[in-house]
């Protein structure tokens, strides 16, 4: 989840699932405390290609998108990027099975 600065709107950190279990009660910590920072973001015109390579080199999940004053517009996830990949993959199968 994008972290977004109350002044500018700005994405300052994630929260990430990993971020929240590396502590053990979530008593007397604020957002700020437990999140990610600086956050791996992408902007609106990054290829799919630059995510994803993010995403698998960094062992990442979901990436917010954000505009040219890295306000958060949208979050990308894997199953956003590899479901259209895997189901053209499968096309290619089913294609290839019917020439033979």
């Amino acid at each position: 989840m994008p972290v977004v600065d109350p002044q500018t709107g700005a994405c300052c950190g994630v929260l990430s699932r990993t971020d929240l279990d590396r502590v053990k009660s979530l008593g007397g910590y604020t957002v700020e405390d437990v999140m990610s920072s600086p956050p791996r973001t992408c902007k609106q015109r990054a290829t799919v290609a630059s995510v994803a390579g993010m995403m698998l080199k960094h062992k990442i999940h979901r990436i917010p998108v954000v505009n040219d004053r890295d306000v958060p517009v949208g979050i990308v996830t894997r199953t956003d990027i590899f479901e259209p990949l895997l189901a053209k993959s499968q096309d290619l199968l089913v294609n290839q099975e019917t020439r033979r």
